[in-house]
């Protein structure tokens, strides 16, 4: 399970964060003077920050806000946000796009869900997932695996028939949560 953040209460969450359905963007909101030192200090957040939008994107790809100097994932802030809830597992972008934080594009899952949707590995010597190459068959061998066991699919002259192996079982094993190894566009 995903660990919990050092929570923030929601409540503050949405006073300094604006949350926009259609695009998914957190924007700052304009901030009183409780939140500052002084008149000057909050002038000065307010004429840089307010209205902006809110984070940066990471490494991984995620876009991530700090708040009270410890980074925040914006999907599980969204998700506070609408469900007014901390997140208890980790949140899952349907269509693999880690900065797509609309609230339809985000569910709430276990791990072992995440990672079926997660995408092509970058080490892939096929550029297509579930195929690669066994050199000591002289073929291409089809594997999916399910709930952290491989499950061997066969082998195949083509690294695309071993990729509609691994597509049809991701099919029916993964079902919802099943990815082909490419984002996927959503509406």
């Amino acid at each position: 399970m995903m660990p919990r953040e050092k929570l923030i209460p929601i409540e503050y969450v949405r006073s300094v964060l604006s949350y926009d359905e259609d695009t998914g963007e957190l924007s700052w909101k304009p901030r009183g003077i409780e939140h500052f030192p002084d008149e000057r200090a909050q002038k000065s957040w307010n004429s840089n920050y307010a209205g902006k939008l809110a984070g940066t994107k990471a490494k991984e790809g995620y876009i991530k806000i700090l708040i009270h100097k410890k980074q925040h994932r914006a999907h599980r802030l969204v998700f506070a946000i609408v469900e007014g809830r901390w997140p208890d597992k980790f949140i899952d972008h349907k269509n693999g796009i880690k900065q797509d934080n609309r609230f339809k594009n985000l569910r709430e899952c276990d791990q072992a869900h995440n990672t079926r949707n997660g995408p092509l590995r970058t080490t892939s010597t096929s550029g297509l997932k579930g195929a690669h190459w066994d050199k000591s068959k002289n073929k291409w061998t089809a594997e999916i695996k399910k709930d952290y066991k491989g499950i061997f699919l066969g082998r195949f002259d083509t690294a695309e028939e071993a990729h509609r192996a691994y597509c049809d079982a991701a099919t029916v094993l993964h079902g919802e949560f099943a990815n082909f190894g490419h984002a996927m566009e959503t509406a």
